[in-house]
């Protein structure tokens, strides 16, 4: 079945047209013996010696089924190549990843464990009494005072700035109050019992809503967790309670005003939802931009500016 040659073969039309007698293109020659299927040429050619033929109907040379198969055999192992680079590369990215995120936790934990954590064993809490402004609280931990400022808190990387203050800028009035920029601030006594070791710890918690944060000090009263304000508002100033909320019954009041703390009142259009031991959330069924979540202190990373 081997094919015979023609005296005038012609391997594309460009060379029969270039013929000055290929004008038409009927003259072209048939050739005598062509393949209908892979089976014939093999057969012909062997097995081994070319790539397997999937159609060939027309009279095409060996040498270009040859170069057809090698280039695809090229293009495969380059796309083979350039996935494994890419999965080489996703592997090493997930493992810098993950040295990176655990170096970020512990860094977390070493500056709470340096620093938060001690506030409220070792630390001394400093309010303004009676403030409308979003006011500052200072603290004193090892004999270097701080200032915090809620609205400076970031609740979506729970960080908290802590700018540190000369002792030169406090006037003390006595043993615990003093003046800083002509305001007062007095010490303030945090209560660490609970009674109850799953109720939420007592201490300073960050509550965050729609309008900012504020800083709350939150401690029981017999079965009651309350929380006061450490930091104030115009609608209702620091030292007043903002919350109280019965562990048994799980009654809760929600304290409101008009500005200036005009007319206040206790709503209980809130319910206490979401409940851990550092967490808590109050919805307000009525109105969902009065929802407040609350924070304890020691899942914040500080930072210290100088």
């Amino acid at each position: 079945m081997k094919r015979q040659e023609s005296e005038n073969y012609y391997e594309n039309a460009s060379d029969f047209i270039d013929d000055p007698g290929g004008d038409d293109m009927d003259k072209l020659p048939e050739p005598e013996n062509y393949y209908e299927n892979a089976e014939d040429f093999s057969q012909d050619h062997g097995e081994n010696e070319y790539c397997t033929l999937e159609e060939n109907k027309g009279h095409a040379s060996v040498e270009s089924v040859n170069r057809g198969c090698s280039r695809k055999t090229r293009i495969c192992a380059g796309v083979v190549a350039i996935l494994l680079c890419l999965g080489i590369i996703s592997v090493v990215v997930v493992v810098l990843r993950v040295d990176i995120t655990y170096e970020e936790e512990l860094k977390r934990e070493q500056l709470k464990d340096n620093l938060l954590i001690p506030l409220e064993n070792e630390g001394v809490v400093f309010m303004e009494m009676d403030s409308f402004q979003k006011g500052l609280l200072i603290i004193k931990l090892g004999g270097q005072f701080y200032t915090i400022d809620d609205s400076f808190i970031t609740i979506t990387n729970m960080t908290m700035p802590l700018k540190t203050l000369s002792p030169q800028d406090v006037n003390w009035k006595n043993l615990e109050s003093f003046e800083f920029k002509q305001r007062e601030f007095s010490k303030v006594i945090i209560s660490k019992e609970a009674p109850d070791s799953s109720y939420p710890v007592p201490g300073i918690y960050v509550k965050s809503t729609s309008s900012g944060n504020d800083l709350v000090m939150v401690f029981y009263s017999s079965t009651n967790l309350v929380g006061m304000k450490l930091t104030g508002s115009a609608h209702v100033p620091s030292s007043k309670t903002t919350f109280t909320f019965n562990m048994e019954t799980n009654e809760l009041m929600v304290q409101h005003a008009n500005k200036g703390f005009v007319s206040p009142y206790w709503s209980e259009d809130y319910k206490m939802v979401n409940i851990t031991k550092y967490k808590f959330k109050l919805d307000n069924h009525k109105n969902s931009k009065d929802d407040s979540v609350y924070d304890h202190i020691s899942r914040f990373v500080p930072f210290v500016i100088e």
